[in-house]
Parts: C-alpha cells; structure tokens; sequence
C-alpha cells in the first residue's frame, strides 16, 4: 500500500497492485481482494493482463455467492478481449454457470476432494480375498 502511494505512476504498480489482491485473499478479506482486482483491473483495462485480474475478481465475486456480478464481468471479459486467454478462460466460467455447474478452479489450486462412499453391495477390499494389493494366501 505505501508503494502505490507513493510510487502511482510506478512501471511495477500493476505488479504490486495484483500481489496486494492476493496477499488480501490468502488473508480470507474475499471482499477487499475481489474489489482490489476490480480496481486494477479498471486501471488497466487496455491491456490483457488487467482482464486477467478481471477473471480473478469475478471468480471471488463467485466465491462470495453474488453471481449476478461476476458474470457482468466475465461477459466484459469476453467482449473486450474475445481473442485473449482470459476471454476463454471467462467463457468458461459463464457457460459453467449457464449449465449450473461448479466453476473451473484455478490453477495451483487443490479443489475438495469427493468422500469415497463405501459400496454396501460388495464387501470391503480387505475382506475379499485375492482383489487386495496383497493376496491373503501369499506370504
């Protein structure tokens, strides 16, 4: 924050201003992140990178449950840069939502993994002799 106070003309401004939206939202501030990134996004909207930090802005908006906003942004994604991978990537993000489905996490990101249900038609693995990694029969 002191940086883009007083450095706003600064070339690395857009690099600390997206380093300052993910430090916000590794801190759980969902809100403040996905406004920072709307902001830069805004003052970058002339270039690619800036629709970058537009995707991450709608995907938290997403996060946060308020669909409406984010596909507004995703579909000025789309319209702006239709050629550009964050314009993909967004029309990604609307036809998922169109289907009712869950978004496409980001990259680098661990999404929860499904609970395995325990079948109750057929016996465990360890009961089943001969289907287990190690057959019972050999030493």
């Amino acid at each position: 924050s002191d940086f883009l106070i007083r450095f706003p003309g600064h070339d690395r401004t857009f690099d600390v201003r997206r380093a300052r939206g993910e430090i916000l939202r590794r801190q759980g501030r969902i809100l403040e992140a996905a406004g920072a990134d709307l902001y830069t996004c805004r003052l970058f909207s002339e270039q690619e990178r800036g629709f970058e930090l537009c995707v991450r802005a709608a995907r938290l908006f997403q996060r946060m449950g308020e669909t409406d906003r984010a596909r507004v942004i995703f579909q000025e994604v789309v319209q702006k840069y239709p050629a550009s991978v964050p314009a993909r990537i967004a029309s990604v993000e609307l036809s998922l939502m169109a289907d009712g489905q869950t978004p496409v996490s980001e990259p680098g990101k661990v999404q929860d993994q499904p609970t395995s249900e325990v079948r109750e038609d057929r016996p465990a693995e360890d009961e089943t002799p001969g289907e287990g990694v190690f057959d019972a029969n050999e030493p």
